[in-house]
């Protein structure tokens, strides 16, 4: 478990570029991911914005699990879900191209929005 944090650490300031984390105190905070399968990403999400003093949290995606959605509902102030079919089983189901995204990827995307 050290080293899986000192890992995730690591890929943080990486990503980072040497930035600090804009704080989440008193602000409305929203989470965005691709899907809402078992919600335990969302989750995890939503408990550390709560953990840093996120006001007010709202989780957002285009799709989701019912179950896990309602779950997700008591926990985060709101969510904004669009699509929560009755037979759910993968989130990639619902994508023409469900590739990864690298880091590499994330990296240039982040290093994009801070030269604005």
């Amino acid at each position: 478990r050290n080293r899986l944090v000192q890992l995730l650490r690591e890929k943080e300031a990486k990503l980072r570029c040497g930035k600090k984390a804009i704080p989440f105190s008193g602000k409305t905070v929203i989470i965005v991911d691709d899907g809402i399968a078992t919600g335990a990403t969302m989750f995890a999400a939503v408990r550390s914005a709560k953990k840093h003093g996120a006001r007010r949290i709202i989780a957002a995606a285009p799709v989701g699990a019912p179950d896990s959605v309602r779950a997700l509902g008591k926990e985060a102030d709101r969510v904004v879900c669009l699509h929560t079919p009755e037979y759910f089983g993968a989130v990639g189901e619902f994508y023409e191209s469900f590739e990864q995204t690298s880091d590499e990827e994330v990296s240039d995307i982040l290093k994009s929005f801070q030269q604005k």
